[in-house]
């Protein structure tokens, strides 16, 4: 027992015990290293997964670039575009199309449809001289917003 010259407040018992409480919730040095140890894994998972999708931008871009979106029959040499597309009509916006090249899967921006586009499709192959700037071209000149 305390003597009665040395008695606690309340207010410096609830301070003892807070600071107690805390002590007691500390991690003991096993669980601190195994905590960090898991934390040490998340981020070299993390980082290692932000290096994948670098990576993986990294190819789509390269293989957008040497892409020539365009084939060649191998035995007439008639060459032709990769590019198609479909319109589509979501609510409350404007009907638009996204082109896509069926070689690489590159997707360039959205482009404004025509009203002829909504009832007998896109038909990008009535344009046999299509390439990506000019598809880019016209996405400036007739957004779908």
């Amino acid at each position: 027992m305390l003597p009665d010259t040395e008695k606690f407040t309340m207010a410096q018992m609830l301070e003892l015990v807070a600071k107690m409480a805390q002590e007691m919730r500390k991690p003991s040095e096993r669980e601190q290293r195994k905590l960090d140890k898991e934390d040490a894994l998340i981020r070299r998972n993390e980082e290692e997964s932000l290096q994948r999708a670098k990576s993986e931008i990294e190819s789509r871009e390269a293989k957008k670039r040497g892409c020539p979106h365009t084939m060649t029959h191998p035995a007439t040499k008639v060459t032709w575009h990769r590019w198609v597309a479909q319109v589509h009509t979501p609510s409350h916006r404007k009907p638009y199309f996204v082109p896509l090249c069926q070689q690489c899967g590159t997707q360039l921006p959205e482009i404004a449809a025509t009203q002829a586009m909504l009832t007998e499709g896109v038909q990008l192959d009535q344009y046999p001289t299509l390439n990506m700037e000019t598809l880019e071209n016209w996405a400036k000149l007739t957004p779908a917003q």
